[in-house]
This record gives structure tokens, C-alpha cells and sequence, in this order.
């Protein structure tokens, strides 16, 4: 018979644990506790600090009102008049803020009727240089003006003077038969022959 093979067994490895340090150990709880305390301390300090500040500003404060001898209701009413005065500076500042944007609204609608101004000008200039010889046209027409002012004058003279010889001419002869005709008035620009009249003649009798 066939002798049997025995099978090697397979060796289980074992991994064995180093046991911990003890120190180890107590050193992390120490660093735990320190910072634990720390935190406490903070804590402490930051209640320490809301709570006495307050007592020290008004033990200050108490300390002001009895080195300038005044009674807490005195402090008060100056406190009471400050916030008055604060309240009128705040409605004085509304007031100035209501003010000033009125004048930027009219500044604007100043600037912008100026603007409009130099635009006109602008077209004006424009047809100034188009129409060079505009000027000259006005200075002709202003002598022509002139010239029938001075004709007007002169024919309203040689009208007057007309008038003066008519009437001397046909009122004298008017008088012969009236001797009371001394006058004359233009009426509907006829010679009326008159007694008493406006406009007086000048016969050569």
C-alpha cells in the first residue's frame, strides 16, 4: 500500500500587541485638563469683564455728578434737553436735505434752459455765416426807411403849406362878403371858412 502524504500545516501568523505606555497615557489626560481650565479661566474673564464694567462707567458717572454737584434728576433733565436738541438738528438736517434737493432740481432746469440758449445761438450763428450779406439787406432797408420818413415830412409840409394858401385864398374872398370870417378849420379835408375858428388866415386887407 502506498505510504500517505501528510499535508503541511499551514503556520498561523500572530500579530502581539506592544502594551501602551502608561505615560502615554497620563500625558494626554494632563493636556486635556489644562485646556479644560483655560476654557474655564476665559469664561470666567468675559463674565468677569460684562458684568463689572457697567458697575465701574456708573460708579464713574456718579463720580462726575458729585464733582460737578449735580443731582441725578438735574442729569436727566440735561439729558432730557440734549435728545431735544439732537431731535430740532435731525428736522434741521431733513430741512437742508429737502433744500438742497430742491436747488439741484432748479439748478438742473437751468442748466438745461442754458443748454436750449446755446443751441439758439448756435442756429443763429449758423445762419449769420449762410446769410453774410443779412446785414447789408437791414442797412438798406433802413436807409430806405429813412428816405420815405423824410419824403412823408416833406410832403406833410408842402400839404400844410397848401392848405395855409387855399385857405388864406378862399377865406379872403369868403371875408369880403363876411368881414366877420376871420378863421378856418379843415373838415373831411375841405377848407371850412370860419368866425372863431382854429386855424386863423392872413388876408392883405
Amino acid at each position: 500500500m502506498p505510504e500517505k502524504k501528510e499535508i503541511p500545516k499551514k503556520e498561523e501568523k500572530r500579530i502581539e500587541l506592544e502594551p501602551s505606555h502608561p505615560y502615554s497615557h497620563g500625558k494626554s489626560r494632563s493636556g486635556k485638563r489644562i485646556a479644560i481650565i483655560s476654557l474655564v479661566l476665559l469664561v470666567l474673564i468675559f463674565l468677569g469683564i460684562a458684568v463689572i464694567r457697567p458697575a465701574i462707567v456708573g460708579y464713574g458717572v456718579y463720580q462726575q455728578l458729585e464733582g460737578a454737584n449735580q443731582t441725578l434728576d438735574g442729569y436727566e433733565q440735561e439729558i432730557d434737553n440734549l435728545e431735544a436738541s439732537l431731535s430740532t438738528s435731525k428736522a434741521d438736517v431733513t430741512d437742508c436735505e429737502s433744500s438742497k434737493s430742491s436747488l439741484e432740481s432748479d439748478l438742473d432746469s437751468a442748466r438745461a434752459d442754458v443748454s436750449s440758449c446755446d443751441s439758439q445761438v448756435s442756429e443763429l450763428e449758423k445762419q449769420i455765416d449762410e446769410t453774410p450779406d443779412l446785414q447789408e439787406k437791414v442797412d438798406d432797408l433802413e436807409d430806405q426807411v429813412s428816405t420815405l420818413t423824410d419824403e412823408i415830412d416833406d410832403a406833410e409840409d408842402n400839404y400844410d403849406s397848401l392848405a395855409v394858401n387855399t385857405a388864406n385864398n378862399q377865406c379872403c374872398k369868403s371875408k369880403i362878403d363876411n368881414p366877420n370870417i376871420d378863421s378856418y378849420d379843415l373838415v373831411n379835408n375841405k377848407i371850412v371858412c370860419m368866425e372863431s375858428g382854429p386855424l386863423s388866415i392872413s388876408c392883405s386887407f
